[in-house]
């Protein structure tokens, strides 16, 4: 069953009005139901929450509907990241601002919850760069401030979430190295957010069974969430050493080639990767080396997030949150052609 489009509707044309396209009346509802291709109800439903909050109000049929642009909410919108903040967030809280919110940053650090921190009087919180946990998500329920994950949240049902089909990204790396003859191929998955690497290695390893290629050991290893880089590959090297199994090549997000090959050493592992593939930012420049081989975004990742805050408004205007997990296609492009399999 497809979600109402009402709260779009509702959402869209409050964001008109507070961006000035609507003045004084609304257009007539017939122009309305064609715009956006809906039955006179679902049209009725969308204004009703405006008619509510004081900025829509009627008279009368022959009087149109009339606007009421001084009783628009110059609420808060708090957006919760993982990571610093940098230019690639400019773009998200410039779309909050023009809409008249107050976009709040928050910048999460190390794995404690964040319920303390977040405002009670927020219209609605994103966050972004596997900023949410489990304990924050339960805090914003039960205080019934609307909010969206623009990570996919495998560790608690119901959380809305906008996020790339990574699922659909790891079958085109598969497929793209099984054509230059790699079988052992493998994955490092060093994620922030809870549940998320688990959900990951059964996904490839679901996906290496349907490309009938072999499951080996590093396929099921499952890293904690919030160790360090440097940690995390210990770990994994560990885990490799212990079946004595490495994969032919191993794909990242970011470089860690020479992180791994130090660590190797280190172990007395010696060199046993021939072949790294990573993802890196579209802003930074490839690393050259031989046997290294790199791919990165054709879009921006703002706009995944202006996205999601699309669906939040969505959400605040009383869209069922339950129905918002959205996954958005990821189109790449290699650095270069990656060779066949090293003899």
């Amino acid at each position: 069953m497809f979600p109402s489009k009402a709260p779009f509707i509702t959402a869209e044309i409050e964001r008109r009005i507070r961006l000035g396209f609507y003045q004084e009346k609304l257009p007539a509802n017939n122009k309305l139901r064609n715009e956006f291709l809906v039955a006179r109800q679902t049209l009725t439903d969308a204004l009703k929450p405006l008619f509510a909050r004081g900025l829509l109000s009627c008279a009368s049929p022959r009087d149109g509907v009339r606007i009421h642009p001084e009783n628009l909410t110059r609420g808060i919108i708090a957006v919760v990241s993982g990571y610093n903040y940098t230019s690639d967030e400019k773009n998200l809280l410039l779309d909050i601002r023009q809409d008249g919110f107050t976009a709040l940053k928050i910048r999460k650090t190390g794995s404690a919850p964040c319920p303390h921190w977040l405002p009670e009087n927020s219209d609605g919180v994103m966050f972004i760069n596997s900023s949410l946990d489990r304990e924050t998500a339960r805090f914003l329920k039960e205080k019934g401030i609307p909010f969206i994950s623009c990570n996919l949240t495998p560790f608690l049902p119901g959380i809305p979430y906008i996020d790339y089909d990574n699922p659909a990204l790891y079958d085109l790396l598969l497929t793209t190295l099984e054509r230059k003859g790699y079988r052992r191929i493998a994955f490092f998955t060093n994620s922030r957010l809870e549940g998320y690497n688990a959900r990951a290695a059964r996904e490839i390893r679901r996906l290496k069974r349907r490309h009938a290629l072999p499951v080996e050991s590093y396929d099921r290893i499952v890293l904690p969430p919030g160790d360090s880089m440097q940690t995390a590959l210990k770990k994994y090297i560990a885990a490799c050493r212990a079946k004595d199994s490495f994969p032919e090549i191993l794909i990242s997000d970011p470089d860690v080639s020479r992180q791994f090959r130090q660590l190797c050493a280190a172990a007395g592992a010696g060199d046993p990767v021939r072949t790294f593939l990573y993802h890196r930012a579209r802003s930074s420049s490839p690393q050259e080396s031989e046997n290294l081989y790199s791919f990165y975004s054709l879009e921006m990742g703002w706009r995944l997030w202006v996205q999601g805050y699309r669906l939040l408004r969505e959400i605040i205007f009383g869209r069922d949150p339950k129905s918002v997990h959205v996954l958005v296609p990821r189109r790449i492009a290699f650095d270069r052609e990656i060779a066949g399999k090293p003899l």
